[in-house]
């Protein structure tokens, strides 16, 4: 993923195996209510092929639905905040039926909710970009080296949940690890465990007022980035990391890719 301006009206990652006998692809449709379908496709030109399929159909759906949400925009309940920003952390630690779960959860109650439609079909995006990514990932190292470092991701986050300091430090090494053994039950268990921690001692209206808070700011840097302005958008994106240390929203780390795109420049 990439830094990019959000939506204008927007508001506020088991993992799927990857490996040579198939690939999940999640195919979110914007027809009947937006209606999740789940389906096992072969890796290779199988896969991309019903990908690109795919893709012909949301575009059209994409474009509706943006349509629609900037005639009625409107600011997000903090549940469906709070579901968005779940989603969105999910996705980010590549746990992609969590985290369409969530976002179709979103569009059960508010079949029009654009940013819900939107990070949907990121999803199915992601899917098919990370079957390949984690093919070459997985071939690159052997099984004892992955057998290693989950052991080790999994003993830090004990620690971490023992002694309640270090939490973010071990998510992180633990989501590293879940990357090279996918579907390990005992990493995905140690990182929902983790968020549920870090996560403690801010009630869903604090988190959401959060969301709103960074996404504003983060989208300032994502416009000042696609126009050119490099400095400014590194001083937005450092303000969203600033604002959310601990990580709780799924914008520091989209800020993060935006900080090293900008510098980059």
């Amino acid at each position: 993923m990439w830094a990019q301006p959000l939506p204008a009206e927007a508001e506020a990652p088991p993992a799927p195996e990857a490996s040579n006998k198939g690939a999940l692809i999640i195919a979110l449709s914007a027809a009947a209510g937006f209606v999740l379908l789940v389906a096992m496709v072969g890796a290779g030109a199988g896969g991309w092929y019903l990908y690109q399929q795919q893709q012909q159909a949301t575009a059209k759906a994409a474009q509706v639905a943006a349509a629609t949400q900037a005639a009625t925009p409107k600011q997000d309940s903090d549940e469906v905040s709070a579901l968005m920003d779940e989603g969105r952390l999910l996705l980010h630690e590549r746990r992609y039926l969590d985290s369409a779960s969530r976002f179709y959860k979103v569009l059960q109650t508010e079949p029009e909710h654009v940013e819900a439609k939107r990070m949907g079909f990121l999803v199915v995006e992601e899917i098919a970009l990370n079957a390949l990514a984690e093919d070459a990932a997985l071939r690159g190292t052997d099984e004892a080296t992955r057998r290693s470092q989950a052991k080790d991701a999994h003993a830090l986050a004990r620690r971490a949940l023992g002694a309640g300091t270090g939490l973010v430090e071990a998510r992180e090494a633990v989501a590293a690890a879940l990357r090279l053994n996918p579907g390990n039950a005992e990493l995905t268990d140690d990182l929902d465990r983790l968020r549920a921690d870090i996560a403690k001692g801010m009630t869903p209206a604090e988190l959401a007022r959060l969301a709103r808070k960074v996404s504003k700011i983060y989208q300032e840097g994502a416009e000042a980035l696609a126009a050119g302005r490099s400095a400014e958008a590194v001083k937005a994106f450092e303000k969203v990391q600033k604002a959310d240390p601990d990580r709780r929203t799924w914008y520091w780390y989209e800020a993060n890719y935006g900080l090293h795109e900008a510098k980059a420049r």
